[in-house]
């Protein structure tokens, strides 16, 4: 894997255009047949060209390609139905699998296709897809070989949770893990996001993890033994940040929610961080007093605040300096929190922190 395209351009593609400084591979072209066509990527994201538009041309963005990330399991989530529906985003879909392997290109998914009928026609074309996940196996032997083994130094846990989902907690996170490389630290990451093996880092993405073994219990024991064995590797620090929001929010799945605290307890977290957005008050506040009663007393060490806020499939919101430096102000006065800083602002933490 040497030079990549990425379909399509959603969250989960920018999140490896944003960081692929962390990459052992290139990016050099991206695919999407619905937002950001002919744009440059980079200006999408933060506002500086990279050299990489979106192409909605297959056989254009394919030239010199070796591999296809497919970030996009073919089938829509409920509230991106529409846009699957306008766009014919399942044909397009099928259509750039079936050129990539015409082409003789790798193509690695970060998701398990778990819609049966795009199972069926990913086998009746004869494609194959290399995915990252780990047998129930090698999970519980994985568990199994690390509940003898002691931590034999010591390193700092830190913990990303956030008040609600697309917030920004693995953009915090991979921006931690960055400013530590960049000043020699020994770091790892345990990321819950499905792309963990392409930086190289841990997988505990909760929703690949339950499929193939569905025992909360055992998701938390598999955490901490890839925390225990970071630990026994000499990282000076491990990242680690949730999904979704920490607080029931009363829409997502309760169980869900369960799932998340319980973890946090069985990580047990040093150093928290807490994501917060521009409305959220009351979910501030059930994600501190959570915070409080099940880590033992602690308290974020700061709030950290994302210069945009997702409102639509590829839409954002973007917030303004003066912005930032209002909704900083209001919660410096009401909760008293030591440290509210823009998320791209984080090496001022770590300067705390380390």
């Amino acid at each position: 894997m040497k030079n990549v395209a990425l379909y399509p351009f959603n969250k989960i593609s920018q999140g490896l255009i944003r960081f692929r400084d962390l990459l052992a591979f290139n990016i050099t072209s991206v695919i999407d047949f619905s937002i950001h066509i002919g744009e440059d990527v980079g200006e999408v994201i933060y506002g500086e060209p990279i050299g990489v538009t979106v192409e909605d041309d297959i056989d254009k963005a394919f030239n010199e390609v070796d591999t296809l990330i497919l970030n996009d399991g073919g089938a829509p989530i409920h509230h991106f139905a529409d846009i699957y529906s306008k766009y014919n985003l399942q044909e397009r879909w099928k259509e750039v699998l079936k050129k990539a392997n015409d082409l003789g290109i790798k193509i690695v998914s970060t998701h398990e296709i778990t819609n049966p009928e795009l199972s069926r026609w990913i086998k009746d074309n004869n494609i194959v897809l290399h995915t990252f996940t780990k047998t129930r196996e090698q999970v519980l032997e994985y568990i199994e070989n690390t509940k003898s083994k002691e931590s034999t130094t010591e390193s700092t846990k830190i913990g990303i949770y956030g008040t609600r989902s697309c917030i920004g907690k693995f953009t915090a996170q991979m921006y931690l893990l960055r400013a530590l490389k960049e000043r020699g630290r020994k770091a790892s990451a345990l990321i819950t996001e499905p792309t963990a093996d392409l930086f190289q880092q841990y997988d505990v993405d909760p929703i690949r993890f339950l499929e193939i073994l569905p025992d909360p219990i055992k998701y938390n024991q598999y955490t901490k033994a890839l925390a225990t064995n970071c630990i026994n590797n000499g990282d000076e620090y491990i990242i680690k940040a949730s999904q979704q929001g920490l607080a029931y929010n009363g829409k997502d799945n309760i169980y869900g929610n369960l799932i998340r605290l319980s973890n946090m307890i069985e990580y047990d977290p040093d150093v928290i961080l807490l994501i917060v957005g521009f409305d959220d008050d009351d979910a501030i506040k059930d994600c501190l007093e959570l915070i409080r009663i099940y880590c033992e007393g602690k308290k974020p060490l700061a709030f950290l605040l994302p210069d945009k806020i997702e409102v639509g499939y590829g839409q954002y919101e973007e917030k303004t300096i003066e912005d930032i430096q209002e909704r900083k102000m209001q919660l410096i006065k009401k909760f008293n929190v030591p440290m509210v800083e823009p998320i791209a602002c984080i090496e001022k933490v770590l300067d705390v922190i380390s």
